[in-house]
């Protein structure tokens, strides 16, 4: 899959799963699109096997689609998709994180226990 008939696979999709409504009106406080890998999965499960093979490429094409529907809307924002709901095979604990998920899609659970200035 190249990069025209990514962004046009991803169209398709938002179209018919998203609603960018509610992300137009809370822009800027709102800044990305949540969309449930297992949505991405249920319109087509080659399209989500190679979103998580190919996570920056499709990350890249799937925001392009997003900015084109939003200014064809009437919206001149530039929001980000974000994928949520990953298998569980793409989960982490931090600590569980190794070389060979450089470059992954994965879910991290991480807890904050302080947070200072750097």
């Amino acid at each position: 899959m190249h990069g025209g008939d990514l962004k046009a696979r991803w169209t398709t999709f938002l179209k018919e799963y998203a609603d960018i409504g509610p992300l137009r009106v809370r822009w800027p406080d709102e800044r990305s699109l949540t969309i449930s890998f297992r949505e991405i999965h249920e319109f087509d499960s080659k399209f989500a096997e190679f979103v998580l093979a190919n996570p920056s490429i499709s990350l890249i094409e799937g925001g392009k689609a997003l900015r084109e529907l939003c200014a064809k809307a009437g919206s001149d924002i530039s929001p980000e998709v974000r994928i949520i709901d990953l298998p569980p095979d793409q989960q982490r604990i931090v600590r569980g994180i190794r070389h060979e998920d450089v470059a992954q899609m994965l879910a991290v659970d991480a807890v904050a226990v302080k947070i200072s200035s750097v």
